[in-house]
C-alpha cells in the first residue's frame, strides 16, 4: 500500500482526527481509481481501514483537505468526485497512465502562424514573381514575345520587385532574431 509523503501528511492539520483524514488521504494518493465518490471512499475507509463513519464526517475531511490543497472535487451532474491533487496533471490520474512531460516543440500550425515566417513567405513569393518578370523581359528582348511595355521597364520593375523581396526577408529575419531573443511575439503587420 502507498502511503502519503511526509510532505502532505505535515500539510494536514493535527488538530484533526489523524486516524480518519490520513487514510482518505491515503485512499486518493494511491489511485486504484481515477476518482473517488463520497460513498466510495466511505466503502473504502470500512474495508481497509475499518472505520465505519457518518457521510457528514467524510464530507468534513474532505473539505479539510481541500482546504489545503492536497484534494481536488469536480462536479459531475449530481455528485461531487474527489481526486489527490498532483502536480503533473490538472484532471484525475487514471492508475495504469504514465504521465509524460509537456511537450514543448512548436507545431507546424504554430510555426506558420509566426509574424517572421509569415514576412519570409511573402518574401519568397516576390522572389518568384521578380523571377518571372524578368524572364518575360528577357522573352522580350530576345523577341521571342511582344509586349505594350518597354523592355527596360519590364525588367526595372522585375529588379525592384527583387529588391522588395530581399527587404521582405530582411524583415523575416530580423523579426525571427527578436522572437528568438526576447521571446515575445512581434505584432502581427501582416494579416
Amino acid at each position: 500500500m502507498d502511503e502519503l509523503p511526509q510532505e502532505d501528511r505535515e500539510r494536514i492539520d493535527a488538530d484533526h482526527d489523524e486516524t480518519l483524514i490520513e487514510p482518505i488521504a491515503e485512499i486518493l494518493y494511491q489511485r486504484e481509481r481515477p476518482w473517488y465518490t463520497r460513498d466510495q471512499i466511505r466503502i473504502r475507509l470500512k474495508e481497509e481501514y475499518n472505520n465505519d463513519v457518518t457521510n457528514p464526517t467524510i464530507d468534513d475531511r474532505l473539505d479539510d483537505l481541500l482546504e489545503v490543497e492536497l484534494i481536488k472535487r469536480k462536479r459531475i451532474g449530481q455528485t461531487d468526485i474527489f481526486y489527490y491533487n498532483s502536480e503533473e496533471s490538472d484532471w484525475p490520474i487514471p492508475p495504469d497512465t504514465e504521465v509524460e512531460a509537456v511537450d514543448d516543440e512548436m507545431t507546424v500550425s504554430e510555426f506558420f502562424a509566426k509574424t517572421y515566417v509569415q514576412w519570409a513567405g511573402i518574401g519568397v513569393l516576390a522572389v518568384l514573381l521578380g523571377g518571372i518578370i524578368i524572364w518575360v523581359g528577357s522573352l522580350q528582348a530576345s523577341n521571342v514575345i511582344s509586349l505594350p511595355f518597354n523592355n527596360s521597364e519590364i525588367l526595372a520593375v522585375g529588379l525592384l520587385t527583387f529588391l522588395l523581396s530581399y527587404g521582405l526577408l530582411l524583415i523575416a529575419v530580423l523579426v525571427a532574431i527578436l522572437d528568438f531573443a526576447v521571446e515575445v511575439e512581434p505584432p502581427d503587420i501582416v494579416t
